[in-house]
């Protein structure tokens, strides 16, 4: 191999192992963003529940347990965990409702 050569592929291995930890780091960022919105319930029996089902479920415990005002609207998706009893209310729309006052 000639060193021209063997130069050209010693900067392609850098340009690669580069563009591998930017990669590795967008990733990472990506993972934490989409945890961000996500809220974990434990201890909920899902009994096999369909998705609406299991919807339902975890909008009454927000409303009625937590007190929270929550609707359809504002989940987009829940999902059963791996793990036993452990529910995933996952992904809030971040939507900001109304309180009907305005701020000056």
């Amino acid at each position: 191999m000639t060193t021209a050569k063997r130069t050209w592929v010693v900067q392609e291995l850098e340009n690669l192992k580069l563009s591998h930890k930017k990669q590795e780091e967008r990733l990472d960022y990506l993972e934490k963003e989409i945890r961000i919105h996500n809220v974990v319930f434990f201890g909920i029996s899902d009994d096999k529940k369909s998705y609406f089902e299991l919807e339902e479920v975890i909008l009454k415990i927000i409303t009625e347990k937590l007190q929270v005002e929550c609707d359809k609207t504002e989940v987009q998706h829940v999902r059963r965990s791996e793990r036993r009893r452990r529910l995933s209310l996952e992904s809030f729309t971040g939507k900001k409702k109304s309180t009907g006052t305005t701020e000056n």
